[in-house]
C-alpha cells in the first residue's frame, strides 16, 4: 500500500453535535447558523425541511432528556466503512488514488444517524487498494467512539443513544479484512429485477450479459458521483442493538471501482433506498 503522499498532516476535523452546543449553551440562532454553514450534522431525515419553526421543537424536545450514563467513551473503534462484493463468480477492484493537488482530495465523514452527537471528516490523504471474488473485502476506518445514554426526565419509557465520532490524530488509520459470501444481505448475492424499485433501491443500473453465450468475463466501471452518502451497521459488546453510522464523501471521483462480470448472466448495480455508495452493491439478476 502506497505511503501517505501528503505534504502537511492532514487532521480530522470534529463538528459538534446538536446535543453538544445545547449543553454548551448554544441558542437557536447559533445553531441555525451552523446549519446554514454546514457545520453541523443532524440526521438525514430530520435536516429535510428543517425550518426555524421545526428547530424550535426539535430542541425544546431534546431539552426534555438528560444523560443517564456514558456507556463508551473515547473507545476505539474501527467503522466498516465500504464494502466491496465481487458478482458471483467474477471479481471486483477498488482503487482509491490521492490527487496531484491536495484541494481536490476525496473528503470522508462519518457520523451517527441517531442520537443528534458529533461527526469528523478529513480529506484521505492516503492511496489505497482491494480486491473482493469470491469473498468480500471491507474497509475499516479507526475512530474514537462515544456513546452516552439518554432518557426522558419525566421518567417514562423514551430513551436514545448520542453517538460522537472523533477522528484519530494519529494518521488515517485503517485496514482490511474478508467477508465470507454469507455476509452478503441478499441469498446468494441473487435479486429479482422486480424487486429492484425506487422503493427499494437507489441509484440502479445494469449490465445485460444474459444473451452473450461466449465465455469468459466483461468489465464493468463504475464512476461514483461528486458526493455520495450510505449508512452501515456496527455491534458493540455493551449494547443490544447495532449503531446505525453513515458515511459522506466529497470529491468522490479518486474512488475506481471496477467489476468482472461473468458473461452468460444480467447483473444490477445499486444503493439501498435513499443513498448513494461510492462503491455499489453488485448481484446477479434472476427471474
Amino acid at each position: 500500500m502506497p505511503a501517505n503522499t501528503a505534504k502537511e498532516a492532514t487532521n480530522w476535523d470534529y463538528q459538534e453535535g446538536l446535543l453538544e452546543l445545547l449543553e454548551s449553551g448554544a441558542g437557536q440562532k447559533d445553531i441555525e447558523h451552523k446549519l446554514q454553514e454546514g457545520a453541523l450534522q443532524v440526521p438525514g431525515r430530520t435536516r429535510a425541511g428543517l425550518t426555524a419553526t421545526k428547530i424550535d421543537q426539535l430542541i425544546k424536545w431534546l431539552q426534555g432528556f438528560r444523560k443517564d450514563k456514558t456507556i463508551y467513551a473515547n473507545e476505539k473503534v474501527y467503522l466498516p466503512v465500504i464494502d466491496l462484493w465481487a458478482p458471483p463468480g467474477g471479481k471486483a477492484d477498488l482503487k482509491y488514488t490521492v490527487a496531484t493537488e491536495d484541494s481536490l482530495s476525496s473528503e470522508i465523514g462519518l457520523f451517527g444517524f441517531a442520537g443528534f452527537g458529533g461527526s469528523s471528516k478529513r480529506k484521505i490523504t492516503d492511496s489505497f487498494g482491494m480486491n473482493a471474488g469470491p469473498q468480500g473485502t471491507n474497509f475499516s476506518i479507526g475512530v474514537l467512539l462515544t456513546v452516552t445514554h439518554y432518557v426522558h426526565k419525566d421518567g417514562n419509557a423514551k430513551s436514545f443513544d448520542r453517538i460522537d465520532i472523533k477522528g484519530i490524530e494519529d494518521g488515517f488509520d485503517h485496514r482490511q479484512t474478508s467477508l465470507p459470501p454469507t455476509d452478503f444481505f441478499l441469498p446468494g448475492q441473487t435479486i429479482k429485477e422486480s424487486d429492484l424499485t425506487p422503493d427499494n433501491y437507489s441509484k440502479i443500473s445494469y449490465l445485460r450479459l444474459k444473451g452473450l453465450t461466449t465465455e469468459g468475463n466483461t468489465t464493468h466501471s463504475h464512476e461514483a458521483e461528486e458526493s455520495c452518502e450510505w449508512s452501515f451497521d456496527l455491534s458493540l459488546p455493551l449494547l443490544q442493538d447495532k449503531v446505525k453510522l453513515g458515511a459522506k464523501t466529497n470529491r468522490s471521483r479518486g474512488f475506481e471501482v471496477s467489476f468482472e462480470c461473468p458473461n452468460g448472466h444480467d447483473y444490477a448495480f445499486f444503493s439501498r433506498f435513499g443513498e448513494n455508495r461510492a462503491v455499489p452493491y453488485c448481484a446477479r439478476v434472476i427471474i
